[in-house]
C-alpha cells in the first residue's frame, strides 16, 4: 500500500475536526477537551489528523508538493493514536492512521526524513539500538536468575522479553530481574535471549523506515519460534504494540499468544498467586501508554469490500487495547486509592514520548508532558503512575515535584508482592 492507495478515505475525511477532540459525550471541562497534542502546540489545522488528511490529497493530485514543509507537519506528531479513536467514535469505515505511516514511509523514500531520525536507524542497523549504544554495553540483566537462555536446547512454555531499555539501564535491568524471580517462584516456566535480544523494531515503524523494521521483526519471530514457546510476555509497551499491530500488518507472525506483563501479574493476583507484604498508603493515579492501550488494539486485516460496510468487529477501535490490567493491579495493592484523571483509557493524553519527537521537537515533547503532568497534579494524587519506562522517563522530567513511578517499581518495590 501507498500514500496514493489510500487517497479515497483520505477524501473521505469530512473536516468535523473531531480528530482534535475528545467527543462531546466525554466533555469533562474546557481544560482536558483536546485529545492532539500537536494542534494544541501548534494551532495550525495542517498539525490535526484532519488537516494531515487534506494536505495528504493535495499531494496525491500534485496540486502540493511533499517537500520539507510537508515533511515537519508529518513528523510532528507523537503518533498516539488519540485522534483515531476519537474518530472512530462517529467513523468506524476511517483508518486515518494508515495515511501517517504511509506519510512518512513517502517522506522517507524521498529523502525527507530529519537527520537525527536516519542517525538513529543507522544505529539500529549497526548495533540493534536507536541510540548509538553498543550491543558490547548491554547490560546482562538476567545474571542472577534462573531463567533459561534461549538455545538450541533450552525453550519453555513462556518467552520473556524484555525491550530495549532493560538492556541499557541498570535501574530497568533489576527490575526485570525481579519480575522474572517473581514470575517463575509460581511456576511459570521462561525464556529468554537475553543480552542478544532483537530489537523490536519500534522507531523504524513509526519512523517510516520499513525495511529495517522488518528485520528486526523477522530477528525476534525467529527468536521467539526458536524458544518452542506458547506465550510471549512483553515487559515493553511500545514492543507490546508493535507485536501486536504492526507485525501482522506488515506480515509478521509471532505464531504465539501475546500478553503484556501487566495482564500476567493481573491475572496472577486475581488468582490469589501473589499476595502483597506491603501497606501502601498512597494516593494514585494512571497514566495509559499509548501503545499499551488504544495503540495497542490488534490487527485486523483490510476488509473485502467499502469500509462503509465494515462491521465495526472488523475495525480498529483501539477498545482492544489494555486498560483493565494495570487498574486491577493497582487496586489489589494495600492502602492504594486510585484516582483517576479526566482523560483516560482510549483518549488519554500521550506523555510526548514517541515516534521520534524528542530527538527532533524536543518543545513539543515538553508541552505535551507539563500538559499531563498538569492534569495528573489535578487529582490530588501523590504518584503518577504508568506502564511504559517511556512515559515514566519523559514525565519524570518535567515532574514538577510530583512522584512518577513504573507500576512494577509499586508491584515489586512498594507491595512487596510474594
Amino acid at each position: 500500500m501507498a500514500l496514493k492507495d489510500l487517497l479515497g478515505e483520505q477524501k473521505s475525511c469530512p473536516r468535523c475536526n473531531i480528530c482534535k477532540w475528545i467527543p462531546i459525550e466525554k466533555y469533562a471541562g474546557p481544560e482536558t477537551q483536546a485529545c492532539c497534542p500537536a494542534i494544541e502546540k501548534y494551532q495550525f489545522h495542517s498539525y490535526s489528523a484532519g488537516g494531515k488528511m487534506h494536505m495528504c490529497i493535495g499531494i496525491n493530485e500534485d496540486r502540493i508538493p511533499l517537500d520539507a514543509s510537508a515533511a515537519e507537519i508529518a513528523y510532528k506528531c507523537h503518533f498516539c493514536g488519540a485522534c483515531e479513536y476519537s474518530c472512530k467514535a462517529y467513523r468506524p469505515d476511517m483508518d486515518v492512521t494508515d495515511t501517517f505511516d504511509e506519510l512518512r514511509i513517502a517522506c522517507v523514500e524521498k529523502g525527507l526524513a530529519p537527520i537525527a531520525h536516519r542517525e538513529m536507524i543507522k544505529s539500529l542497523s549497526e548495533n540493534d539500538d536507536c541510540y548509538g549504544r553498543k550491543k558490547k554495553e548491554r547490560i546482562n540483566w538476567c545474571a542472577d536468575t534462573d531463567i533459561r537462555l534461549l538455545s538450541a536446547d533450552q525453550t519453555a512454555e513462556y518467552y520473556f522479553y524484555a525491550g530495549n531499555s532493560v538492556l541499557y539501564d541498570a535501574k530497568e535491568a533489576m527490575k526485570a530481574a525481579k519480575l522474572v524471580r517473581l514470575l517463575m517462584s509460581k511456576g511459570m516456566d521462561l525464556v529468554t535471549a537475553g543480552t542478544e535480544e532483537a530489537n523490536s523494531g519500534y522507531e523504524a515503524f513509526v519512523l517510516g523506515h520499513i525495511p529495517e523494521a522488518k528485520t528486526c521483526a523477522q530477528a525476534v519471530c525467529d527468536q521467539v519460534k526458536a524458544s518452542g514457546a506458547k506465550t510471549i510476555i512483553v515487559m515493553d509497551a511500545h514492543s507490546f504494540g508493535m507485536m501486536r499491530n504492526y507485525y501482522p500488518k506488515h506480515g509478521y507472525d509471532l505464531g504465539v499468544e501475546i500478553r503484556h506483563v501487566t495482564e500476567v501479574l493481573a491475572d496472577l493476583i486475581t488468582d490469589g498467586q501473589i499476595m502483597f507484604e506491603s501497606t501502601c498508603a498512597k494516593t494514585v493515579t494512571y497514566q495509559d501508554p499509548c501503545y499499551l492501550g488504544r495503540r495497542s488494539d490488534p490487527y485486523k486485516p483490510p476488509f473485502p469490500g467499502s469500509k462503509d460496510m465494515r462491521p465495526v468487529s472488523m475495525s480498529r477501535t483501539g477498545e482492544l487495547g489494555v486498560y483493565e490490567a494495570p487498574r486491577d493491579i493497582l487496586k489489589a495493592i494495600p492502602g492504594i486509592t486510585l484516582t483517576e484523571m479526566k482523560r483516560i483509557r482510549g483518549y488519554a493524553w500521550c506523555c510526548g514520548g514517541g515516534a521520534g519527537v524528542p530527538q527532533v521537537y524536543p518543545e513539543l515533547t515538553e508541552a505535551t508532558s507539563r500538559t499531563r503532568i498538569s492534569e495528573a497534579k489535578s487529582t490530588g494524587a501523590d504518584i503518577l503512575v504508568t506502564a511504559c519506562p517511556n512515559c515514566e522517563r519523559v514525565l519524570s522530567q518535567v515532574s514538577d515535584g510530583m512522584q512518577v513511578m513504573d507500576i512494577l517499581d509499586l508491584v515489586l518495590e512498594e507491595g512487596g508482592a510474594r
